[in-house]
């Protein structure tokens, strides 16, 4: 008799996630659903979501904006990629950045609400950990 090895094989999800930064260091954060089958329910984070199907990380950032909150990126930024782990699940996440042109309007189309939070009032909110690690970097670069 042959034994067989048992192989888990874990799917990596592929994903986007963008910031979207005012002229005073706020970030546009979406207050996420509070369901148990998303990843950080009922927590502040950035609008993103996953790839679709032949698309790039830099169309699905543009995508995932405009579908959660109605903005057109004129110039979206890579910014980093993070690789996250909850439980059996993985995902690699980029992230991009824009500074906020001022003038269109924003809209909650996905989530709770969103809103302009600046850094010094994050301790306030339940905010992803991720968005607080690369606040700094954005900052730095506006």
């Amino acid at each position: 008799m042959v034994e067989r090895a048992k192989v888990i094989v874990f799917n990596m999800s592929r994903a986007t996630g963008i910031l979207l930064i005012r002229g005073d260091g706020a970030l546009l954060l979406q207050l996420r659903d509070n369901k148990k089958n998303i990843k950080h329910p009922n927590m502040w984070g950035s609008p993103g979501g996953h790839l679709n199907k032949n698309e790039t990380y830099a169309q699905c950032a543009n995508r995932e904006l405009f579908e959660e909150t109605g903005y057109i990126a004129k110039n979206l930024k890579y910014l980093i990629t993070v690789h996250e782990t909850i439980g059996n699940k993985k995902s690699k996440i980029k992230l991009f950045w824009e500074k906020y042109d001022n003038k269109q309007k924003l809209s909650c189309y996905e989530g709770q609400k969103l809103k302009f939070i600046k850094k010094k009032e994050a301790h306030m909110y339940k905010v992803v950990k991720i968005i607080i690690f690369v606040w700094e970097k954005i900052l730095n670069k506006i």
